[in-house]
């Protein structure tokens, strides 16, 4: 596959800074999770409500406080996720992860310009397409994320790459997730979260 053909290029460096934008896009827009918990707070808030003013209470404000706790630490690991990478870095030596990308007719070239490893992606495996300030993440039928730094983007922009990849991508969902979409959800769930808190403690003393 002849990168000379590509009809977009991206240049990759998976720093610490990108990494971290990484991570929380792909926080922010995992919305199923998220609204499966959405749902999960709901259900106890309407418990809380049908029990009235019985000791039950005591239960629904562990198990809430519980879950508030593991929310938490849940959004600590994407908010501090550096602190993995660079234990990473360290373990490979200071090497960072570098990628070239090439998007041709007939599928995306990736190769690695340190160590000379290429792989190919066909446009029939991508599933979806995130997208934050600075990063595209293709997200395939394998659940791989294959990570495209807008900024070093050439022969297009980002808007150009994803018309692009609408044509070439027949199982390509057609919304684009951004993080403003995933912050919303979290929003709402951390909304409930805090309700339910509030009211179970409220009932309880």
């Amino acid at each position: 596959m002849e990168e000379s053909k590509a009809r977009f290029t991206s240049d990759v460096t998976l720093d610490l800074s990108t990494y971290r934008e990484y991570l929380q896009l792909y926080s922010y827009t995992n919305s199923q999770n998220l609204l499966f918990r959405i749902v999960v707070i709901n259900f106890c808030i309407t418990q809380i409500f049908a029990l009235g003013t019985t000791h039950s209470y005591g239960i629904f404000l562990v198990f809430i406080a519980a879950f508030t706790l593991l929310e938490y630490l849940a959004h600590r690991k994407y908010r501090d996720g550096g602190l993995g990478y660079k234990q990473m870095l360290h373990q490979e030596n200071g090497n960072i992860p570098h990628n070239l990308v090439f998007f041709r007719d007939d599928g995306i070239l990736f190769r690695n310009p340190l160590s000379g490893n290429e792989g190919t992606e066909s446009y029939e495996s991508i599933r979806q397409i995130r997208e934050s300030k600075n990063l595209l993440v293709l997200v395939t039928d394998l659940k791989l994320y294959r990570v495209i730094d807008k900024r070093t983007l050439t022969d297009g922009t980002s808007e150009e790459l994803i018309a692009f990849l609408r044509k070439k991508s027949p199982n390509l969902i057609k919304k684009v997730a951004t993080e403003r979409t995933g912050r919303i959800v979290r929003y709402l769930q951390f909304g409930f979260l805090a309700f339910g808190l509030v009211w179970s403690i409220l009932g309880f003393f």
